[in-house]
């Protein structure tokens, strides 16, 4: 059961971030989304900041699935704090974090 939870909120994650860059290179190559723009950079964040808290609960490193945690809600509670203010330097680093984290850290494999 939670082995088919895990794997659900996985393809959920890759759904949902695969659909987000779709539409961003839409809104890149085309005018059609313009008026969208910042909510959709702002689910990204959002979409990205969870998965990092995820990805960080089933890490086997300690340091890296803590790094990953820490830089994921960083970036949630940071979307949630100032809505309207997206700061460039805040999100670079928490994303960086989480990729660093992602790259370099093992995942522990699903056992039930």
């Amino acid at each position: 059961m939670l082995k088919r939870l895990a794997r659900l909120a996985e393809v959920l994650f890759l759904v949902l971030l695969i659909g987000l860059l779709a539409a961003e290179v839409l809104l890149l190559l085309t005018g059609w989304l313009d008026e969208y723009a910042n909510q959709l950079h702002m689910l990204m964040f959002l979409v990205v900041g969870l998965w990092g808290i995820y990805w960080g609960f089933r890490m086997r490193l300690l340091p890296w699935g803590l790094l990953s945690m820490l830089a994921g809600a960083a970036i949630v509670v940071y979307l949630l704090a100032f809505p309207n203010q997206l700061n460039p330097i805040v999100l670079a680093v928490c994303l960086l974090m989480v990729v660093v984290a992602a790259l370099f850290g093992k995942r522990k494999p699903l056992s039930v």
